[in-house]
């Protein structure tokens, strides 16, 4: 495992392109380049004004102090938003050369042909080239990326998006990714599938969990359930956080009942996975780290 930067093979990924723009943003983030970004993007009223309303919300609140500290984080000399000079692809032979030898160096059209259900290649702040599998697309699913479906899926986006990872949670990111203070059980997890690879970390005093919380990266699904059950099973006894795990196994696998659906919280949110069997695997990830943590608290 690749534990430090100076392991990688850097000839792989430090490699510049002839830069390729056709609009580049101003640096920095306020309300008047949040505004024009989502003019650029032809967005709908609606979404600029909840991005602008969760600017509000992170210039309100401080830099955490639970995670890396961060004194040379410069928001005001970042670019937030690049667009490219090219049009959304759906044949790979039609992206641009250089944009396709960078992926190419990334194994994307060879993961694609051997197990991915669909691709979307981000470079820059654009996605640049798009794939489904036929037989899915048939069956229903919708996969695209986030400009795509704001326009032609607006009613599903409007009703779901960031209701996961909700704006307010904190400034950067979920709440819940760092290591309590003091002695805590630990348990790692690793979905190979997606490249999820979480380790959680409960705090137990005299019986009950009174504090969480989880390192390691992942898709936004499986943090974003992480945190939502480390919210969940602050406050109960262990013996409470298997009767909790085992209604959301239920819940994501088999259905879960009306009473367990109310005692499951936020975490209802993840209902759908059990219609999503390539998602299960991510959504449940922390989950089976806390069971292994009961397990082993009871043993």
């Amino acid at each position: 495992m690749k534990t430090q930067i100076a392991d990688l093979d850097r000839g792989i990924y430090d490699v510049i392109n002839e830069e390729r723009h056709a609009y580049v943003a101003d640096k920095g983030l306020t309300p008047e380049i949040v505004r024009e970004i989502s003019k650029e993007k032809n967005e709908p009223r609606w979404m600029t004004d909840f991005r602008l309303r969760s600017l509000e919300i992170y210039n309100s609140k401080p830099v955490p102090t639970w995670r890396a500290d961060l004194p040379d984080l410069d928001v005001d000399n970042i670019i937030h938003y690049v667009k490219l000079d090219t049009n959304l692809s759906t044949s790979w032979d039609d992206v641009p050369e250089d944009i396709k030898e960078t992926f190419d160096r990334l194994g994307i059209p060879e993961a694609e042909k051997a197990s991915l259900a669909g691709v979307g290649a981000h470079y820059d702040s654009e996605v640049v080239y798009h794939s489904m599998r036929v037989d899915l697309e048939e069956q229903g699913v919708v996969y695209m990326d986030m400009e795509t479906a704001l326009h032609e899926h607006e009613d599903i986006v409007k009703k779901y998006f960031m209701t996961l990872i909700r704006p307010n949670d904190q400034k950067f990111a979920a709440h819940n990714k760092r290591v309590p203070q003091g002695q805590v059980y630990t348990e790692r997890g690793h979905n190979p599938n997606c490249g999820d690879d979480i380790t959680l970390h409960l705090k137990v005093e005299e019986g009950v969990i009174v504090d969480g919380g989880y390192t390691g990266h992942g898709c936004a699904i499986s943090q974003a359930s992480t945190s939502i059950m480390i919210d969940n099973l602050r406050g109960k006894t262990v013996a409470e956080a298997q009767y909790h795990l085992g209604q959301f196994f239920r819940l994501v696998k088999q259905g879960a009942t009306d009473e367990e659906k109310k005692a499951l919280g936020d975490a209802l949110v993840l209902e759908n996975l059990a219609d999503m069997p390539t998602r299960v695997k991510c959504g449940v990830l922390g989950w089976h780290c806390a069971r292994v943590i009961q397990e082993t608290i009871e043993n």
